[in-house]
């Protein structure tokens, strides 16, 4: 057993109050051979030991330091102060650093698999599932065009889409659907993006096709089959039977914005067709002999001799008329132009 005063004389060096000499390095690195074969002085003596002392003193102080930060009592039989500190870590204690945090730290007995925990009430931790989180967060979930949710769990990013869907529910149609759905689109693709669908005239079913249908239903576009035919190239879909209908055909279409006269032409309906147009050509013919003056689209020939008798017929001339001359020509009236495929947003 140490004795009482063990530990005390840890916190006094040697020859605390005693004569010493200064050692120099070099000497303390040649050991008592610096001296030569005299015997030490006591003031180099108490030097050496206080040397010794003090280095003892300052791991002392640390071990010391770490047992009262944990409550303990530095004796003789507290051989495992540093192991106890490891081992039981009081963070209350603790005023600076990174601390690891003990088992139970969250206050749960244990987390389900894929649970996250969320700051509570009182500073306590809930569990959560993810769509939990991703609901408290107001962040949407990224699903399958092909696993849309069943029920509102609010707006949804759809993967092959890359289009956030909100829930709609009508008279016709209650799930997710995109905005943007009916929407005629330019195809730029060889086949439809999961998205879309050809607007060539095919017949769908209404089952896989609900969205598109009901579109169709909410905007007042379902006609008879005559009137889809009489306006082949509108915006109307038919009702062919209880399981399909019918998409327009909108092959060598161009869209035209409907309005209130702004270009002095009747607005139109949504979805309605119309037909082309050229815009007028006009030109005039000034006498009709040799000395006659032609504009614009009329022109002058050789002369007839089966032209009415006024004069003579020799000094009389043909008139023809071609559009050629004065605009761009071809056997049908169409805009400059980029072919695309004929799509709906479904």
């Amino acid at each position: 057993m140490a004795d009482s005063t063990f530990f005390d004389l840890f916190e006094r060096p040697w020859a605390k109050n005693g004569n010493i000499d200064d050692i120099t390095t070099a000497q303390y690195e040649t050991g008592w051979a610096f001296i030569g074969s005299l015997p030490p002085t006591v003031e180099q003596f108490n030097r050496v030991h206080q040397l010794a002392d003090q280095r003892l003193m300052w791991l002392y102080q640390q071990v010391k330091a770490v047992a009262d930060a944990t409550g303990q009592q530095v004796s003789a039989d507290t051989l495992n102060i540093l192991l106890h500190a490891l081992q039981n870590l009081d963070v209350d204690n603790a005023t600076a650093g990174t601390l690891a945090v003990g088992r139970g730290g969250t206050g749960l007995d244990s987390i389900g698999a894929n649970q996250i925990l969320v700051g509570g009430a009182n500073g306590q931790f809930v569990r959560m599932a993810p769509d939990e989180v991703r609901t408290l967060l107001v962040a949407p979930k990224v699903v399958s065009i092909a696993a849309l949710p069943t029920q509102n769990i609010g707006p949804v990013v759809v993967a092959e889409c890359s289009e956030v869907w909100i829930w709609s529910a009508t008279a016709y149609y209650t799930g997710y659907r995109s905005p943007l759905c009916g929407r005629p689109l330019d195809g730029h693709t060889a086949a439809p993006l999961p998205s879309e669908v050809d607007a060539v005239g095919g017949v769908l079913p209404k089952a896989s096709y609900a969205r598109l249908w009901a579109y169709a239903q909410e905007n007042g576009l379902v006609v008879s089959q005559a009137t889809w035919s009489a306006n082949l190239g509108a915006h109307y879909f038919v009702d062919v039977d209880a399981n399909t209908f019918r998409v327009p055909d909108l092959r060598n279409m161009f869209r035209r914005y409907t309005g209130t006269d702004a270009d002095t032409a009747n607005a139109r309906a949504l979805g309605s067709r119309q037909l082309d147009a050229l815009q007028r050509i006009t030109g005039s013919a000034d006498g009709c002999n040799d000395f006659s003056t032609f504009t614009g689209a009329m022109r002058g020939s050789n002369p007839s001799t089966g032209a009415p008798d006024i004069g003579s017929r020799l000094t009389n001339h043909q008139v023809d008329f071609d559009s050629e001359r004065v605009a761009r020509s071809s056997t049908e009236t169409r805009a400059l132009n980029t072919a695309y495929h004929p799509r709906l947003h479904a």
